[in-house]
């Protein structure tokens, strides 16, 4: 289901095969009259309250009985018997035909889908079957009053394209060439231990890939990657790490059942470990790339996948070779596998961000993008995905050049030299890291406010400021940290800060309700006095220059604040901006961005920021 993917634009099975492993449509339908028993029935009406809590009981049996667990399991002649079709959603396409597995943590994106957008006390449940177990709204613009529907249905959208844009992106690495253009020159010799090992022409012959566990584990991790999700939204990388890792034999053993009958190779508690570490990262590229995210993050990210590919067996003969040559080759495989899983990581962030960030013609984020369908286009498309984002390279990169620190000592555990040098690429890219999150509030997000404000003053402004220099912007912002602290002081502060979380949200608030203003010209900073004698680019330009500059000093104001709320800085903190972006109200935006230049009311600031917490 999952290998099948890759290589193959023929994909009505394997892709209603995933799409039911998500949410059993079919199953449903076929089923009807055996989940209709579990839900509730009454000659009398009941309370509300009393009939959404039977409906809810209700619906968590019929998921217990989708994914096997119920107890009681009738036929229409009243049997009991075990349908051999229960929870085995998995399916595999290979050489031997067509076989079904059992697919872990059915039960959690089941319970997830069957969250309803709407809590309705239904007359009868019975006669409401459509409605409880539907997916999708029936309108197409998902605004569908008069019907219910599940409130996460976006999310199958997202997590099938996921799936999909890694099977891509494994076949497009498949070439040597195009790994090479991702790297610098002093990496550019690790384009061939990291490109993917397959015969995409083939999908049925996926068990001679030499690359074919390695692909196994990366797909896997696609079609996981949000099961955070499931249990909560803030930080669910995190949360979905926890929950596969808090459930690890049943799982392990239903993997290794897919993998041993159908690809010939075994799937261990080391490979399931190493899923979940995919999981927690999986975001952790396009954070750096948006300045939420700092270099020290690398530190812990790059250890984990060490301690896996030491774990794993030497892949190169051994017999007849001298022990002191075999000691070479093992840390030479060691070393490539490290690469290995660093890249497969990359891969997963970067398929993540391909189906996500706002683009024109090629679907939203929670529509299902048909274009993955498309070969030529395809690679197109990720051709442009590359150039556009060049940090997302730069980054890689430098993951590499600190995983090499790390290869020289085999066995040791001190991570003090990897994290010195985490810590000078901090530094040295603390501007970078401001100005990435300034790209990312608004000349990334222009797709997003051409929706939102169609034309006017606010597009113009945010399409002058792609065209300021990257230098220009550089000098802008340390002039910005430069008034408002020592810069050396600032810049090594603000190294020691491992993640901003969901800081794109808090600032993105504050640029929108400034850009505005903008359009209904608010009598602000924000809006200048047009000069008749000067031509309108002149005006257009001056105004996006003093946008970005005001825009860069609130950025730099907050994070000023929150480095010295402690009186120094010697380890890894988080900042966790969540709450705080739910308190930012538009009376505290305006007073924010209200007065002229960098002189802010202090007090307004403190307010927006009551609500955002340093942890480790």
């Amino acid at each position: 289901m999952l290998l099948s993917l890759i290589g193959s634009y023929d994909l009505k099975g394997p892709l209603k095969s995933i799409s039911e492993s998500f949410w059993p449509l079919e199953y449903i339908k076929e089923n009807r009259n055996n989940l209709s028993k579990f839900l509730p029935a009454w000659e009398n009406a009941q309370s509300s309250d009393v009939a959404i809590q039977k409906l809810s009981e209700g619906i968590a049996k019929c998921v217990a009985e989708m994914t096997g667990r119920s107890e009681n399991k009738a036929n229409d002649a009243g049997e009991l018997r075990r349908d051999i079709r229960t929870n085995k959603f998995y399916v595999a396409y290979s050489a031997r035909g067509e076989n079904r597995f059992r697919m872990p943590f059915s039960e959690n994106m089941f319970r997830y889908f069957a969250t309803r957008q709407y809590t309705i006390p239904y007359r009868d449940p019975i006669d409401n079957f459509d409605d409880i177990f539907r997916l999708f709204p029936l309108s197409s613009s998902g605004n569908d009053p008069l019907s219910n529907y599940s409130r996460n249905w976006r999310d199958h959208h997202h997590f099938l394209n996921v799936v999909v844009a890694t099977s891509r992106l494994i076949e497009y690495f498949s070439d040597s060439n195009r790994i090479s253009s991702l790297l610098s020159e002093g990496l550019s010799s690790y384009a061939k231990i990291l490109q993917y090992q397959i015969s995409p022409s083939d999908g049925r012959k996926v068990a001679e890939w030499p690359d074919r566990k390695r692909c196994f584990i990366l797909m896997l991790a696609a079609y996981y990657h949000d099961i955070g999700k499931t249990i909560v939204y803030p930080r669910h990388a995190m949360e979905g790490s926890v929950l596969l890792s808090n459930h690890t034999t049943l799982p392990v053993y239903l993997i290794n059942s897919i993998c041993s009958k159908n690809y010939d190779f075994n799937f261990g508690v080391e490979d399931f470990m190493y899923l979940c570490h995919l999981v927690y990262y999986h975001d952790q590229y396009g954070t750096l790339g948006t300045g939420e995210a700092g270099y020290l993050r690398l530190v812990d990210l790059i250890h984990r996948t060490k301690r896996y590919a030491y774990r794993g067996r030497l892949e190169q003969a051994s017999e007849g070779i001298p022990s002191e040559h075999l000691t070479a080759l093992h840390q030479a495989e060691e070393r490539n596998r490290i690469l290995r899983c660093l890249f497969d990581l990359w891969v997963l962030n970067i398929a993540d961000m391909m189906v996500s960030i706002p683009s024109v013609g090629y679907g939203g984020k929670y529509d299902f993008q048909a274009s993955l369908l498309d070969q030529g286009g395809t690679r197109n498309r990720i051709q442009l995905l590359l150039e556009a984002q060049a940090p997302r390279k730069h980054d890689l990169c430098v993951t590499f050049y600190l995983a090499d620190g790390i290869c020289k000592n085999r066995h040791a555990d001190n991570l003090s030299n990897i994290e010195s040098g985490a810590l000078e690429y901090a530094r040295r890219h603390a501007v970078l890291r401001i100005s990435r999150l300034m790209n990312a509030i608004l000349t990334d997000y222009i797709n997003h406010y051409n929706e939102k404000f169609e034309t006017g003053m606010a597009i113009v402004t945010l399409q002058k400021i792609s065209e300021i220099a990257e230098s220009e912007r550089h000098a802008i912002i340390s002039r910005a940290i430069t008034f408002e602290s020592s810069f050396s002081e600032f810049v090594g502060r603000l190294a020691w800060v491992g993640q901003m979380d969901y800081s794109f949200g808090f600032f993105q608030r504050i640029a929108e309700r400034a850009l505005e203003q903008i359009c209904s010209e608010f009598a602000s900073v924000w809006k200048y006095k047009q000069l008749e004698s000067y031509a309108g680019d002149y005006i257009a330009e001056t105004n996006a220059r003093f946008f970005f500059e005001n825009m860069s000093t609130i950025v730099v104001q907050v994070i000023h604040h929150l480095l010295f709320k402690e009186k120094e800085f010697d380890r890894l903190v988080n900042f966790e901006f969540r709450d705080a972006a739910e308190r930012l109200t538009e009376e505290k935006i305006d007073r924010i961005i209200g007065l002229y230049g960098p002189h802010r009311a202090r007090r307004s600031m403190q307010l927006a920021l009551e609500g955002i917490y340093i942890f480790s």
